[in-house]
């Protein structure tokens, strides 16, 4: 409820759904997350990278948060040393997400499933994989590692569908 709010700009909504799943479930890390989506819409990206952090503690596992906290950093131009370990943290997360769903992909028996996983890959790819990738990208230049930060942003160019043309122009332009 707290993301359809937010996306109508029904932002006092939002957020009353968001604080409502952060009270009832305190150890939620979704409301955090979305609380930060939130404040990022509201141009308050400090109280965004609070509830980002309070999210990947709460959830260590949470690839989204950890990347938000490091475009958040590398925004305002924070430790890049953070910054670089947030967004490989990222990475290694998505990587194992996209392989367990590879995986449960080639042992499913029913194509219906099958393609239900191919396409959670595929929206995963551009939902999560992507971004990472650019963070990372930006990341590692940000530290100094601009051959990484262009094995980065070349495997994210890659992958990205050809349909993804502003992923794919940003991505030229850095390389």
């Amino acid at each position: 409820l707290g993301e359809e709010a937010r996306n109508r700009r029904a932002f006092k909504d939002a957020e009353a759904f968001y604080e409502m799943a952060a009270a009832r479930e305190p150890g939620y890390a979704g409301a955090r997350a979305g609380l930060g989506d939130l404040r990022i819409f509201q141009g308050r990206p400090a109280d965004a990278e609070a509830c980002y952090r309070e999210a990947l503690r709460l959830d260590p596992t949470s690839a989204q948060a950890a990347n938000n906290i490091a475009e958040l950093v590398l925004d305002r131009e924070g430790d890049a040393a953070e910054a670089q370990v947030l967004a490989e943290k990222a990475l290694v997360l998505t990587i194992g997400e996209w392989d367990r769903l590879a995986r449960d992909r080639d042992v499913a028996t029913r194509p219906a499933v099958r393609e239900e996983l191919e396409m959670r890959r595929r929206r995963l790819a551009e939902e999560q994989f992507l971004p990472v990738l650019g963070t990372v990208g930006m990341a590692r230049k940000a530290s100094g590692d601009m051959a990484g930060a262009l094995e980065a942003w070349r495997r994210g160019l890659a992958m990205a569908s050809p349909t993804n043309g502003e992923y794919r122009a940003r991505r030229l332009y850095q390389i």
